[in-house]
């Protein structure tokens, strides 16, 4: 067991519903780890799609920021559309 250096990409990213939001999210992990989009397993194995669309949506805080793991990598999503992934695994799993 050891530590690998994070290798962690930042899209910037807008979106006007959680439809929206979820594709950004499977573009992001897409690019981060070289598979196609058809290639990941759906993105509602690993969230809900419509939850985290209502939480960014109705957040009246910029400070949110939700992280979960999806195929094999870290997404962190926060409210001001910036969705980053960390595909190098940076913690003991």
């Amino acid at each position: 067991m050891s530590r690998h250096e994070p290798e962690i990409t930042v899209s910037e990213a807008s979106w006007g519903s959680s439809g929206d939001l979820c594709v950004k999210i499977v573009e992001a992990v897409s690019d981060a780890t070289g598979r196609s989009p058809t290639d990941l397993p759906p993105l509602q194995h690993s969230i809900d799609g419509d939850a985290l669309g209502a939480l960014m949506a109705g957040a009246a805080s910029s400070s949110l920021q939700i992280e979960f793991n999806y195929a094999g990598v870290v997404v962190s999503v926060d409210r001001n559309g910036v969705v980053a992934t960390d595909s190098g695994i940076g913690w003991f799993r």
